[in-house]
């Protein structure tokens, strides 16, 4: 989601092993600036500064299993996006997710994850300078 008048987005990566979305692992970053992101950008879970992205990274096997970045771990999540080019990001990632409260589940550890998405830009042009307009898509319209 981009807010035009901030310049800032809300991305959410979510991906699931299956067609029935479990297990199922999302990644969120916020606020982003994804038009002047410098690349490669590495986020960590919990070491964000007033103002920089926040990432917090959810694991879930189903509606009672889950775990999450929000709980301190001594590895926590990072994600690096790699690469923006046309419509297509990539990255990798790892880390470990601890239990979500009440679960006393053991922590769930990721090792050289890696990650290819196509994402939609609405109203985001990459390397244009703040202020200059993002070319606009034409409006699809319905009979």
């Amino acid at each position: 989601v981009h807010y035009p008048d901030t310049g800032v987005s809300w991305v959410k990566l979510r991906g699931a092993l299956n067609e029935d979305g479990s297990p199922s692992l999302a990644f969120t970053l916020d606020p982003l600036k994804l038009d002047t992101l410098e690349l490669p950008a590495t986020f960590i879970a919990g070491a964000a500064k007033k103002g920089e992205p926040g990432l917090v990274a959810t694991y879930e096997m189903g509606s009672t299993d889950q775990w999450t970045s929000e709980v301190q771990s001594e590895q926590p999540m990072r994600i690096t996006i790699d690469s923006l080019t046309d419509r297509t990001l990539t990255g990798t990632f790892e880390g470990t997710l601890a239990a979500k409260p009440p679960s006393k589940n053991e922590p769930v550890r990721f090792e050289r994850g890696t990650f290819s998405v196509e994402v939609r830009l609405t109203n985001i042009a990459r390397g244009k300078k703040p202020g200059e307009a993002a070319e606009a898509a034409e409006p699809t319209k319905t009979p």
